[in-house]
């Protein structure tokens, strides 16, 4: 196994001390908070590829992932016209031959020569009846890496590959013996439930569906446990210390609210009003505010700001990620502008001074602000954004930190019925807001199938003609030789000839931060008529003037990425629009698009997701945080059930506490 610079490997060494990999790759994780190999271990793959049953050649009749045992009769190497390598071959068993092709992977010729024989894994085609592999992966009948196994399909951001994550989990997993049990030994037996370690292993190097299958119930059943303590622990009536009372006048608020450029919702305001309400008592305030994709949950938690720093506290707003910090920054500092507050950030990569902290009224950033809570001149509030996976004893240790302990507002993106609010977050006070902000439209979704293309170039174009702006998403930045789906820069060639005057601009993880700042703020000042990108938009993006996103190949998102692109138009008055498209035709795709394209409620999509979700990629889920419980609970509501019984076990506490914690 790997070794880590000065001795062996830990949970808590970086991603560099792995073989392989440099500062670049590991900045590409810290972008999603997996800073050390215990992280890593926790990033489960979203799906599975099961090549454990070999296949004759004859067998195949349709499109799949198979395995094959083969010779191969013939293979060759050739350039195409821009110069990459294309390799070729054809291999047969004793039922029948196959036609293998390979782009750009040149060193594949030296594991293909003519009377070798290989396991080949992969996706095959049909082309008429007649199969076809398409960058199959190769193996010796001497080194067998994947043929004849499950294999873990991990979520990839940026310029990462599969080969890449595969190979930084499998040296990771050497630090498993040295993590703790997540529940005490006996509290284990008691329930008679699988090891953490265990789990964690079969998820990562799976020896059968059954037995991946289990540990992904034991992983969520983890998560679960976690999330029933949290609540535990921040019922208010458990609460050791006081919270300072912070009245707010209500002349003074009336008059705060004149000098905002809208108005309220009735959902709003009394949201508000309930938040307030708690925040004039010295009962340390414990509750959550729901609400759809752009709502107005943000500005609702920076109003009630006010009334803990016009009395001299401070409030700390917590975000998962570091994007979602800088959106909360604009957001925070827009609603404020006119109070003089001061407001800092404060993250993994913009780290604050202690002068800077000491001396602002609100302060953001991500769970690299909880370490700094010391540093604070006085906390009042607490916000935390509940997509974030906020661990139970920092929430813990927020609100039994002494004689003076922080209101505590979490808030999520999923409005909840109240029977499963009960049994998911038991006590904690809920404000719900379910209307629009004023003189916003319910944007309109429609699924388009690829013979209405023309139709789509003359919309787009009125309306940029209107002065509107033009989100366009693809699930690749490149083209892909493999893959026939959207790509940034495919779909800026197609849209060039019917958008002759348009002005465009590309925005993905391979652009520098400040080129990605640049694009988009040439954007919002309307320089640029119409955004092609990744799936970078999909949070902390606020363009009001922009009227309509295209989503290219819709099939290959989550319903959870789906409404939160779409989420990223419909914020002004505009009648604002969402475009799927999808290549697709088959009824499982066209049926879920067709769910999405009708539906506008977080929750119904949250539940539709959990019902036609397939085993394979429980765990490799877009939400986190409160989303992900309600998943979760959607699912498996008997493991909701055991979760609390586990969690009202008092040694579970104490082997909660001696752990590293996950949802850090």
């Amino acid at each position: 196994m790997p070794s880590a610079v000065g001795g062996a490997l830990t949970p808590r060494s970086p991603l560099t001390a792995l073989q392989g990999v440099g500062a670049k790759t590991a900045a590409l994780f810290a972008e999603h908070d997996v800073h050390t190999l215990e992280d890593l271990i926790w990033y489960f793959p979203a799906n599975y590829e099961d090549r454990s049953h070999v296949v004759a050649i004859a067998d195949i009749h349709t499109t799949g992932i198979y395995t094959i045992r083969c010779n191969v009769q013939q293979s060759r190497a050739r350039k195409t016209r821009q110069r990459k390598t294309v390799v070729e071959a054809l291999v047969a068993d004793e039922s029948g031959s196959i036609q293998c092709v390979w782009f750009n992977q040149p060193y594949i010729v030296q594991k293909i020569k003519n009377g070798e024989e290989l396991f080949l894994s992969g996706k095959i085609t049909m082309k008429g009846s007649l199969p076809f592999f398409t960058n199959p992966f190769v193996d010796t009948l001497t080194h067998q890496q994947f043929a004849k196994k499950i294999v873990p399909v991990y979520p990839l951001h940026s310029t990462l590959k599969q080969h890449q994550v595969r190979s930084m989990i499998r040296q990771a997993l050497a630090i498993i013996p040295a993590m703790n049990e997540d529940i005490p030994l006996q509290v284990s037996a008691k329930h008679n439930l699988q090891s953490i370690k265990e789990a964690l292993t079969e998820i990562h190097q799976p020896t059968s569906v059954a037995f991946y299958t289990q540990a992904q119930r034991r992983i969520v059943l983890s998560r679960l446990i976690d999330w029933m303590m949290a609540m535990n622990a921040t019922r208010a009536e458990d609460v050791v210390g006081r919270a300072p009372a912070c009245a707010f006048p209500i002349e003074e608020l009336k008059e705060h609210l004149h000098t905002l450029q809208f108005q309220l919702t009735p959902d709003q305001k009394k949201a508000l009003w309930d938040i307030i309400q708690d925040l004039s008592q010295d009962t340390p305030m414990i509750r959550m505010l729901c609400g759809e994709v752009g709502s107005g949950k943000t500005i609702v938690a920076a109003l009630a700001s006010i009334a803990i720093i016009r009395a001299g506290h401070q409030v700390a707003c917590v975000a998962p990620t570091d994007i979602l910090a800088q959106q909360h920054l604009q957001s925070f500092t827009r609603a404020l502008e006119h109070t003089g507050y001061t407001v800092v950030l404060h993250t993994h990569n913009h780290q604050a001074t202690e002068q800077e902290l000491q001396r602002a009224d609100l302060i953001i950033g991500t769970h690299a602000l909880l370490n700094k809570t010391a540093s604070f001149r006085s906390l009042g509030l607490v916000i935390v954004d509940e997509q974030h996976r906020f661990g139970v004893l920092q929430r813990a240790q927020l609100l039994s930190s002494g004689v003076r302990v922080p209101h505590f507002l979490s808030l999520t993106a999923t409005p909840i019925p109240r029977t499963l609010a009960l049994s998911i977050f038991g006590k904690l006070a809920i404000s719900t807001i379910t209307s629009l902000p004023h003189g916003r439209k319910p944007i309109i979704t429609r699924l388009m199938n690829e013979e209405k293309r023309p139709l789509l170039y003359n919309f787009l174009q009125k309306h940029i003609d209107a002065g509107e702006g033009v989100f366009v998403v693809c699930p690749l930045i490149d083209p892909s030789d493999v893959l026939s789906v959207a790509s940034v820069e495919r779909v800026r060639e197609q849209l060039r000839p019917h958008l002759p005057q348009a002005r465009i601009g590309v925005l993905h993880g391979k652009l520098k931060k400040n080129e990605q700042q640049h694009i988009m703020h040439a954007f919002r000042s309307r320089e640029l008529d119409v955004i092609i990108s990744t799936t970078v938009v999909e949070v902390g993006v606020d363009v009001p003037h922009a009227s309509i996103i295209v989503i290219e190949d819709a099939d290959r998102f989550g319903l959870a990425t789906l409404h939160q692109l779409r989420g990223r138009v419909g914020r002004s008055h505009i009648q604002s629009y969402c475009i799927v498209t999808t290549q697709r035709r088959d009824a499982g795709a066209q049926k879920r698009l067709a769910f999405f394209s009708k539906t506008r409620s977080g929750f119904e999509l949250a539940r539709y997701d959990a019902e036609h979700r397939g085993a394979g990629n429980l765990l490799g889920i877009e939400q986190s945080g409160a989303s992900e419980i309600i998943s979760y609970a959607l699912r498996y509501p008997e493991l909701v059930t055991q979760a609390h019984l586990i969690a009202q076990e008092e040694s579970v506490y104490s082997g909660r506490a001696n752990r590293a914690l996950h949802l850090e």
